[in-house]
């Protein structure tokens, strides 16, 4: 209680001292209904600044009538005065250093029904409303300083959370796709959109639920979109921003975007090169680092691959990207789109990791050390097309290209200790790849609409095809530490070729019964043939030329995939019912070209699902969604090779591996009060899972193990998590309290024996947050707490705590400066020694406006003032804890030149009368 106090008392001496000298507007009137002869209570009046529409303040009328606004800042405004009786009434204020006192003694609310000659009506809406199922911010509701970029804009919005990364939440659901009027901005790179474009080009930022569909599995899940609606004067004129900075020694940025509308054309260049932690590495892009390219699923609705591998951020990076994109509509029916990506991005990472085994009557533990360089160059194309042919058939081609050049090498030592720490075995491995993989896909979607409303055929056929090569050599020699013998060793060149194709005809055909109910049916045929041969060469004399067998493998995959689904959908304005079913055929042929043997699977499938939609009120929603899912292995999963690339921990494929089988539930509910800014999100997830792919581990005498893919019942994943915005003191300060909850549990088989881990979670967090016009001060932490549970061995349950405090500050001071600081500090405990770290980071930086709309900006930062920043993480794996330290970018200073320009094109005038 003390320190709320004595910080409430900090930001009301942060508040007076930046109002010292300046005057005050103080705004009052008395509100009378005359038709009642009395004065009128609780009408709302609301004070909204001209300029930029922000909603200065509001209150209520008291039981005289009356309201009062003082200690306003000087400026031009609008006083709105609501009251469900009576119609909207406006009166505008032009403040001045003569003129800051209004009072109005005598308002009188004209009755909805008196019959009057003529109304002029100012359009005037929420910060927040919806527009049906589509939750809108109005930008311009939410102060941004001149040159702040959307992700800025982001961050002001209640109820969105946008990470150091660039991920976005909403209702604490993460945004899984950001798109730019309705298309794609560069692909499927949203930081290009949110970190490049000008936050003042956003008319709204518009947050929708949409249904989309698992190109293999057939079932439908809900996704959530972000949609950045671009002003009209941004949609013709031009806009961009160049940036650069250097230390003049190290590091550097350098970022370029330009945008030219007119219409529906729309061009834009973007080019960035960095070898600092902002590198923009898109968080749709982070897993594209692996070199084994398999993934789990052939293709999914957008035709991308999946990719295994590191966070690229854990490292150090260095980034170029370029790409332009186009769209435009040729006449009045055609529209063609189109976009390209050039990514060069590089990662070298020094790591350090502690992972303890725990077996039911021993335990151990590796100390490893290793060094990475990963390399990843990309091309990727997307073209679009799309030819209304009336208003009712649309017809819509979306062809993909990509190509990845991925090189690593890395270099590792693994020491192992028994439990008393005395060190008994170490290994060596050096390991260099390189991969060339090229991908194409094509979607062509025709709809089909009727006069008869919700009336709908939508037929879609799609083709994949995928072809990778890989070639690299594997050095490694594994020891006994107290005898200094060598127990193993290899010297291998590996090569590998995969292709893959597949195709998905889908058709679908929505028929109304009555303006409330309609029936949903579909039928979907997919066929998919993949061939992955993997080879390895021992080394004799000079030559690699002795095929190893153990260690290759050629191998095919087919699958093929029926089913027909039938849904009844009930939707009135506030409650959407959606029930029916998939009836689902897998068939799987998988042949070992190397033995001849042959393995066959049919399997059927029933895959229900259910939606129910409540809308509240028009500020408040109730989701929930329940689907059924069935994954098919993957290619690698199913091949029965030994993959030695890490001569430590061997992988061995399964041919009888079965698909899973999941059941999913997701509940979300928020809430909005526009006019308090309170704002409320809570939700739970529950996914269980049948047939689920696990491991089968053998540990052998020196400690390596070998796993292999098998499917195991009873997976489990769950978690609750609420959030809700407090403002305080007129929205000057506003308090931020979120919590979460989870529990997973994962079955294994470990030397031949059941194995199941339980992990509980729970954990919370509090920010205060004060955000005036020249002001921005934010205070919070947050703590977790882990706690796993394996049955096997006791000594895997260690639970931990992991603490994260924040401060947050920046101050526009006098002559466009501004001053801004953010430091973070961890605190990382009951974990293996070494990696009980807590660290300090502390960024400053010093920005500097120029020119009359202040769009030269030179900024001065440091980061990592004190020297401490490190990546440290700790994972739970069935029986095995695994604490890990990498290695990346500490203090550095920058000097950055950036230039943001625009046309001066103003806003269209509307000519609608009402």
């Amino acid at each position: 209680m003390l320190f709320t106090k004595r910080f409430l008392l900090f930001i009301a001496l942060l508040i007076s001292f930046v109002s010292v000298g300046q005057d005050k507007m103080k705004i009052s009137g008395v509100i009378n209904d005359t038709l009642n002869n009395k004065p009128l209570y609780n009408a709302s009046a609301v004070i909204i600044r001209i300029r930029d529409s922000v909603l200065l303040d509001y209150t209520r009328t008291d039981l005289q009538g009356r309201f009062e606004f003082t200690n306003l800042d000087i400026d031009t405004v609008e006083l709105l005065i609501t009251h469900p009786k009576f119609l909207d009434q406006s009166f505008y204020m032009f403040g001045s250093e003569d003129n800051y006192e209004f009072h109005i003694p005598n308002i009188i609310p004209l009755e909805k029904t008196k019959e009057i000659r003529e109304v002029v009506i100012f359009a005037s809406k929420d910060p927040i409303y919806y527009r049906g199922d589509t939750l809108v911010y109005v930008a311009d509701s939410f102060n941004v300083k001149p040159n702040a970029v959307v992700e800025d804009l982001l961050k002001k919005l209640p109820g969105v959370e946008v990470d150091k990364d660039g991920k976005i939440k909403s209702q604490g659901k993460d945004v899984e796709k950001v798109l730019v009027d309705g298309d794609e901005f560069f692909g499927s790179d949203p930081l290009i959109a949110t970190r490049n474009l000008g936050a003042r080009a956003v008319e709204s930022v518009e947050v929708y639920e949409k249904e989309s569909e698992n190109a293999e599995s057939g079932s439908t899940e809900t996704v959530q979109i972000m949609n950045l609606k671009l002003k009209d004067e941004a949609k013709k004129g031009y806009f961009g921003r160049i940036a650069a900075g250097s230390d003049f020694q190290k590091f550097y940025e350098g970022e370029a975007l330009a945008s030219v509308f007119n219409k529906d054309l729309k061009i834009s260049v973007f080019g960035q090169a960095t070898n600092t932690p902002n590198s923009g590495f898109s968080w749709s892009d982070i897993n594209q680092y692996g070199l084994d390219n398999e993934r789990q699923n052939i293709i999914d609705e957008d035709g991308n691959w999946t990719f295994i591998g590191s966070t690229p951020r854990d490292g150090l990076p260095q980034s170029l990207k370029g790409g332009f994109y186009f769209s435009d509509k040729i006449g009045e029916k055609t529209k063609l789109s189109a976009n390209y990506t050039y990514n060069d991005n590089q990662v070298i990472a020094n790591t350090n990791k502690t992972t303890q085994y725990f077996l039911v009557d021993t335990t151990y533990s590796t100390d490893d050390t290793g060094s990475d360089r990963n390399r990843l160059q990309q091309h990727i194309a997307n073209i679009g097309f799309e030819q209304k042919f009336d208003s009712l058939t649309t017809l819509e081609i979306k062809p993909r290209f990509q190509f990845n050049k991925t090189t690593q090498r890395s270099e590792s030592t693994t020491e192992f200790f028994d439990a008393d720490r005395n060190s008994f075995s170490e290994t060596n491995v050096l390991n260099e790849t390189g991969s060339e993989e090229m991908s194409f896909s094509n979607i062509a979607k025709l709809t089909r609409l009727f006069k008869k409303r919700f009336r709908k055929l939508e037929v879609t056929y799609q083709f994949d095809y995928k072809k990778n090569t890989l070639e690299g050599v594997l050095e490694s020699s594994s020891g006994l530490t107290f005898m200094d013998s060598t127990i193993q060793s290899f010297n291998q060149k590996k090569t590998g070729n995969l292709e893959g194709a597949g195709h998905l005809a889908r058709v679908s055909y929505h028929e109304p019964l009555s303006k409330l109910w309609r029936l949903e049916f579909e039928y979907q045929f997919n066929q998919f043939k993949t061939d992955q041969s993997r080879s390895s060469f021992n080394l004799i004399g000079e030559e690699y030329n002795e095929l190893d067998s153990l260690f290759s493998n050629s191998f095919e995959n087919e699958q093929m995939i029926n089913f027909g689904g039938a849904f009844v959908r009930f939707e009135n304005p506030k409650h959407l019912v959606r029930l029916g079913a998939r009836v689902r055929n897998t068939q799987m042929d998988n042949f070992n070209l190397f033995t001849g043997d042959s393995f066959k699977q049919n399997v059927n499938n029933l895959l229900p699902g259910f939606r129910y939609a409540y809308k509240i009120k028009q500020n408040s929603r109730l989701n929930f969604n329940y689907n059924t899912d069935a994954q098919l292995p993957s290619i690698s999963q199913l091949q029965p090779l030994q993959d030695n690339t890490n001569p430590n921990r061997i992988v061995v494929g399964n041919p009888d591996l079965k698909p899973t089988y999941t059941h999913t539930m997701r509940l979300n509910y928020h809430l909005f009060k526009p006019i308090t800014g309170f704002y409320t999100w809570a939700g739970a997830y529950f996914s269980y899972i049948n047939n689920a792919f696990s491991s089968s581990l053998l540990y052998d005498q020196y400690g390596r193990t070998v796993s292999q893919s098998i499917n195991v019942d009873n997976n489990y994943f769950g978690n609750v998590y609420a959030g809700t915005g407090i403002p305080l003191y007129k929205q000057l300060l506003k308090m931020n309290i979120n919590a979460n909850a989870g529990i997973s549990s994962i079955n294994n088989k470990i030397n031949g024996l059941d194995n199941r881990t339980i992990n509980n979670s729970v954990g919370g967090g509090l920010d205060l947050v004060f955000d005036k016009d020249s002001l921005f001060f934010e205070i919070g932490g947050s703590i977790n707490y882990n706690a796993p549970n394996s049955t096997l061995n006791s000594g895997a349950n260690q639970p931990y705590f992991t603490h994260n405090y924040n401060v947050n500050f920046a101050w526009d001071i006098f002559w466009n400066i501004t001053l801004a600081t953010e430091a973070r500090y961890v605190i990382q405990s009951q974990r293996a020694d070494g990696f009980n770290l807590n660290y300090f980071i502390w960024d400053v930086s010093v920005k500097k406006n120029f020119l009359k709309d202040e769009n030269l900006v030179l900024e001065l930062r440091a980061n990592d003032l004190l020297n401490q920043n490190i990546t440290a993480s700790r994972n739970i794996q069935t029986n095995i804890i695994v604490d890990n330290r990498t290695q990346i970018i500490s203090r550095y200073f920058l000097v950055k030149l950036t230039y943001n320009f625009k046309n001066k094109i103003k806003a269209v005038d509307s000519d609608e009368e009402f």
